[in-house]
């Protein structure tokens, strides 16, 4: 496994059902395949370090590991002799010519413990050679092979070197993967299971005679080099002969001429572009946006781009236009980093009146259009400890600026003609100007499964600073466990805290914190509330006024139950993940000044339960509906909630 991104050793102890010991492995970046010995105290153990797969020995009581191959090759699969003296393992050693760059294919390697020697290993010629096991004298060595096309098992005795043949299946004996184990012969039994594609899915077989695993003279495959097009017997062409000589086309070592690397940025993806038309409560309304990615070709550099318009019948062009580039340097271990762009915060209000106009009795309808509209550019500086964790630290200018905008149309009351109508802008407070600064330390070992995270911890604490016109400082704690139950259960939990603190942190110009979007606490949502729901209080809705605040807090709990995909109750590769998650959010929002309830304040938390269904949109986007009861709502009972979002 890894965790805080090293990999580690977890023994397993059979008859408590516990990990009886864990062995940290400093210096390796990952492992790759296992192998006890007979003593039951070492392991041959292959992985990756520096970007090269070698063999390494490592005792299960002290940790100390030993580098047993150390070279450009590929080591995989180690399988040790019953009598502890060899082991038995994939390598392109035999087959390849790195001078040339020419890779062959995988074959049978024995590295004998005693003076370091490595014999090749029985061989069928063409095709790879994988997946050794041992017979239980030791006489015999077990692999796969796919010299005729298909992959079969195939049985090897060391003595005589004859190969006799165990399976001969259309579809071959085959993990998911070209390299993937494929079966596993019993040590004390004649038993062997083995894995094929059948009918969509991979299926078990078992072999528990000795007669089978004995096995037979070599057959003629029932699918002959099934991985070529007939017909099979093709005359000799030039590309047949490129292929075999590896050496055309290399340049000379002799003379090579040597320059320094000048990265150039080059286009790698262009997001597809979107653009949407409709008419909401604030009018017609035409919106669209795409965003572009550049890198070098070592990935030192990146660079990225976005731009999005939301345009309504007011408000001008500048108010709706959203864009951010960023570019970030990863050529170090401190990696950093320009930001800057600008982004729209869209809210509105809506009044009617009953008044005389021109001496006639007139509805008199206003709506009114608020712009957030947020400025900056920020650096960034990141170091990661390991693929786990990392600090972050960033400081930069913001600039928040307001506008607003009026509609008035007047209409007649019994013939609803319309009499008329105004615009005009409003007055607004003048811009904010700060300088910013916050430090994060971030944590992440989730595992994304379709439609949420499965498995694994993250979380990030992060503290802000901000100086200038408004001076406050602000909080964040974000805290998610998700604890795999029995497959393919996971219990998803979250502890959230977001708050702005300090002598400017309630300025009426700041937007509050609002605890209803759908990410936070489901069944509050701004849309599902109405005019009964507030009283007969004008001006006031405590209902959901209770929803706002500077400061806020939210815990959730979910049990996510995958139901179609590749992960699901159902094994459905082909179909796009749907997972269905029994949940209960609870959350406070307050002010500053403001107590909470559990210190006998007015402020108290807002809680719902129910049951969110998530569908894996191609791949596109989550959509979440849910179902949602709402415990502080007196006047509202079940309803559906939909949200284009995945699992927290």
């Amino acid at each position: 496994s890894i965790q805080a991104g090293k990999p580690e050793v977890h023994l397993w102890d059979v008859a408590a059902r516990r990990t009886a010991k864990r062995i940290r492995l400093e210096g390796l970046a990952e492992v790759q395949h296992l192998s006890f010995a007979p003593d039951g105290r070492r392991l041959a153990v292959s992985a990756m370090a520096g970007g090269f797969t070698d063999l390494y020995l490592l005792d299960a009581e002290t940790g100390e590991l030993r580098r047993l191959t150390q070279d450009a090759y590929a080591d995989l699969q180690p399988a040790w002799s019953p009598d502890g003296s060899t082991i038995a393992f994939v390598t392109d050693r035999f087959t390849s010519d790195l001078g040339k760059l020419a890779f062959g294919d995988y074959r049978l390697g024995l590295y004998r413990l005693a003076d370091g020697r490595i014999d090749p290993g029985p061989s069928l010629g063409a095709g790879k050679h994988i997946n050794p096991n041992w017979s239980g004298d030791g006489a015999s060595l077990y692999f796969v092979s796919d010299h005729s096309g298909v992959s079969n098992i195939y049985r090897a005795r060391l003595d005589s070197r004859e190969i006799l043949q165990l399976t001969n299946l259309r579809t071959g004996t085959s993990g998911i993967g070209a390299l993937s184990p494929a079966f596993s012969l019993a040590a004390g039994a004649p038993r062997l299971a083995f894995t094929s594609f059948e009918g969509g899915n991979y299926e078990i077989f078992l072999i528990d005679s000795a007669e089978q695993l004995a096995g037979v003279p070599l057959k003629e495959p029932l699918a002959r080099l099934a991985g070529i097009l007939p017909p099979h017997q093709r005359a000799a062409g030039a590309v047949a002969e490129l292929l075999a000589r590896p050496e055309v086309g290399l340049v000379s070592d002799e003379g090579f001429q040597v320059s320094p690397y000048r990265p150039r940025l080059s286009l790698d993806y262009v997001a597809p572009p979107s653009i949407g038309v409709g008419f909401g409560s604030f009018g017609p309304v035409v919106g669209g946006g795409t965003a572009f990615y550049w890198s070098d070709l070592l990935g030192h550099h990146l660079l990225m781009a976005t731009l999005q318009s939301t345009s309504f019948t007011s408000g001008g062009l500048l108010n709706n236009l959203g864009g951010m580039i960023g570019y970030q340097n990863q050529r170090r271990r401190w990696n950093w980093g320009l930001l800057g762009g600008q982004l729209p915060y869209l809210s509105g209000g809506y009044n009617s009146t009953v008044a005389f106009v021109g001496g006639r009795p007139s509805l008199v309808e206003e709506s009114i259009l608020f712009w957030q509209i947020n400025r900056e550019a920020a650096a960034l500086l990141s170091y990661p400890f390991n693929r786990a964790k990392r600090v972050e630290f960033t400081g930069g200018y913001r600039n928040i600026a307001f506008s607003a905008k009026s509609e008035v149309a007047i209409f007649e009351l019994g013939t609803g003609r319309l009499l008329g109508g105004s615009r005009r802008d409003l007055p607004m407070p003048p811009a904010l100007h700060m300088g910013t600064a916050s430090a994060a330390f971030v944590h992440d070992t989730s595992i994304f499964g379709g439609t949420s995270p499965i498995m694994g911890r993250r979380y990030r604490l992060e503290y802000g600073a901000a100086a200038g016109t408004v001076t406050h400082t602000q909080a964040l704690v974000d805290y998610r466990e998700y604890v795999r139950l029995a497959r393919p259960l996971t219990l998803a939990t979250r502890l959230l805290h977001y708050g702005r603190y300090g002598g400017g942190a309630e300025d009426y110009r700041f937007q509050d914190v609002f605890l209803g979007y759908p990410s936070l606490v489901r069944g509050y949502s701004a849309g599902s509330f109405g005019a009964r729901e507030c009283g007969e209080n004008p001006g006031r809705c405590p209902v959901f006024d209770q929803l706002f605040g500077s400061r806020m807090a939210v815990a959730n709990a979910e049990l996510r139950i995958p139901l179609f995909g590749a992960l699901g109750l159902v094994r459905s590769p082909g179909v796009p993940p749907v997972e269905i998650a029994p949940f209960y959010d609870a959350g406070i929002a307050w002010y500053g000044r403001e107590n909470l309830s559990v210190l006998r304040g007015a402020r108290k938390p807002v809680t719902s339960f129910g049951a969110s269904l998530r569908l894996n949109v191609l791949g596109f986007a989550i959509a979440q509906i849910s179902y949602v009861q709402p415990q502080d709502r007196p006047l509202k009972s079940w309803h559906w909630e939909f949200a284009l979002i995945p699992g927290f």
